[in-house]
């Protein structure tokens, strides 16, 4: 956002009168300082998914927006629309308890594209209507109707990720590690440390090191950049609990060092160690497992976070100002250490990994688009 950004460029967009927000959650912090920066605009924050068409709910913010709650409510639906806060009978629940939001209307999509278990599950049908064939999609978010009758949103009832404005699955990510011979068993979970967005982790049960540490290019084939996790952890057996299922807190538990790649590369220079804190804080990731040799998209990045990334490094004392330009151009810690001090081996050294990242597999390619 152009707000945390730049700050300065953003309070100059004084003829902005009205502004739509899309986003997953819409931190209160932010819409104060919004406000303060531009007093006389119009704030709608507009709730939804790819699953009912973008947008289902609504909320006109109001001046001076204050609220105890850790997001900003969703509002009511929009025209056509039905919101549903339902128990896990299917009921309605009363106000101010906490139900799962369940969407109904035409703008409903037809069901996931050749998976029709993911979409029974899903797209259920509609007990409060006599229309044949009515639906209603269960959104997993998790929310309580206020007394003036605006929706807000508290959590989710699955393990449902969003990653960037990705919606991501951790079953859809064990099943494609598990298509890989080697590996007897896998679990993704989220890890939410001080960064914004959750630190995905793989557990992986294999014997082959090895096998495991090529993992991360395996999969470039198979899933999007985004749902690529940014950690692998080894491990000869999952731990599993009495009754014999994972044992998901003892998984959580286990030392991250472990899925230190062999080819880990640690800062060698205060100005790699400056780079690497930075974005280790923006990343959620230990500072101990940011590899100033790793691609910054493999670490878990995007063209939103990059952004992020300058700003925080443009408050730090370096040899010269960051530019976006430079993160792109230099594709790891290292490198761009070596750019910003200017040195001709330093370019030297820019460029020739910047060529040996560009003939990589689709996180390299997704690069080259942001």
């Amino acid at each position: 956002m152009i707000l945390e950004q730049d700050p300065q460029r953003f309070s100059r967009l004084d003829a902005l009168r009205h502004w739509s927000i899309g986003a997953d959650a819409l931190r209160p912090d932010l819409i104060t300082r919004i406000q303060a920066t531009l007093p006389s605009l119009r704030l709608t924050y507009f709730y939804g998914s790819t699953e009912v068409s973008s947008d289902v709910a609504y909320f006109d913010v109001p001046a001076n927006f204050t609220t105890d709650e850790a997001t900003t409510p969703i509002g009511r639906a929009l025209p056509n629309t039905g919101l549903y806060l339902l128990d896990a009978a299917m009921e309605p629940v009363a106000d101010g308890m906490t139900g799962e939001i369940y969407v109904g209307g035409v703008q409903l999509a037809r069901g996931y594209l050749d998976q029709p278990e993911l979409t029974a599950e899903r797209f259920v049908d509609h007990p409060f209507t006599m229309q044949t064939g009515a639906r209603l999609y269960r959104t997993g978010d998790l929310a309580f109707r206020r007394t003036d009758g605006t929706l807000v949103v508290v959590g989710r009832n699955d393990d449902q990720l969003n990653v960037y404005g990705h919606r991501v699955e951790p079953d859809e990510i064990e099943a494609a590690i598990r298509t890989f011979a080697p590996v007897e068993d896998a679990v993704v979970l989220p890890l939410r440390n001080q960064g914004e967005h959750p630190l995905i982790v793989a557990y992986v049960a294999c014997r082959d090191a090895n096998f495991v540490a090529g993992l991360r290019e395996r999969l470039a084939g198979h899933l999007p950049h985004y749902m690529i996790p940014s950690l692998f952890v080894r491990l000869d057996r999952l731990p599993v609990t009495s009754l014999g299922k994972i044992d998901r807190s003892a998984l959580r538990a286990i030392d991250l060092s472990l899925g230190r790649e062999a080819d880990h590369a640690a800062p060698q220079s205060l100005l790699e160690r400056q780079l690497v804190e930075a974005l280790s804080h923006l990343l959620g990731m230990p500072v101990d497992l940011v590899s100033v040799q790793r691609n910054f998209f493999e670490l878990g990045a995007n063209s939103a976070l990059i952004s992020q990334y300058v700003v925080a490094l443009n408050q730090l004392a370096l040899p010269r100002p960051v530019r976006v330009a430079d993160v792109y151009h230099n594709h790891n810690v290292r490198a761009l250490a070596a750019a910003l001090q200017g040195t001709d081996a330093g370019r030297q050294t820019a460029h020739r990994h910047a060529a040996e990242q560009w003939r990589g597999g689709p996180t390299r390619s997704w690069t080259a688009e942001a």
